[in-house]
């Protein structure tokens, strides 16, 4: 057990430094694509999103992730219930975000942040659906399918991006 969570640890770690260093690359990469102006409103953009995916994380993720350690053999009706809680939560925000894009631009005084506003909540229903399948991995104690998915993630954003 000792051995498991420690190289299920270790596999997080390097996950994490493989986010990280997409995230830096497409920054580094935007800053030579773009021009100061557009840079920023990628980066007011990129906030939004943030924002929204810290809700996202906010909460159910941690419960499914605790209730499946607890409970192994309620697996199937766990992932049920998480599955669906997460998606409808997130089809919420990202139907709220769209809707009020507009708005958004209009208080931040830049009408042109209306189509990237839009176009970055497409990642929202994607985030959900990876952090719920995270947290379900890790609750299992399945550190590799974890992990691996922390990798397939930043490697399709970063493709997506770049």
């Amino acid at each position: 057990m000792a051995r498991n969570l420690a190289r299920g640890t270790a596999l997080g770690f390097v996950a994490q430094v493989w986010q990280l260093a997409t995230a830096l690359i497409v920054f580094k990469y935007l800053t030579f694509a773009l021009t100061k102006a557009q840079f920023g409103e990628w980066r007011v953009t990129l906030s939004v999103l943030n924002y929204a995916e810290m809700l996202i994380t906010g909460g159910l993720v941690q419960v499914a992730a605790k209730r499946l350690a607890e409970r192994p053999d309620e697996l199937r009706r766990i992932e049920r219930s998480a599955y669906v809680a997460q998606m409808v939560f997130a089809g919420t925000l990202f139907v709220g975000i769209e809707l009020c894009a507009g708005l958004i631009a209009t208080v931040l005084r830049t009408p042109s942040l209306e189509a990237l506003i839009r176009i970055s909540a497409l990642d929202i229903p994607v985030f959900a659906a990876f952090q719920i399948a995270s947290s379900l991995h890790l609750g299992q104690q399945n550190f590799v399918r974890q992990v691996t998915g922390m990798f397939a993630y930043a490697t399709a954003k970063f493709l997506a991006i770049v």
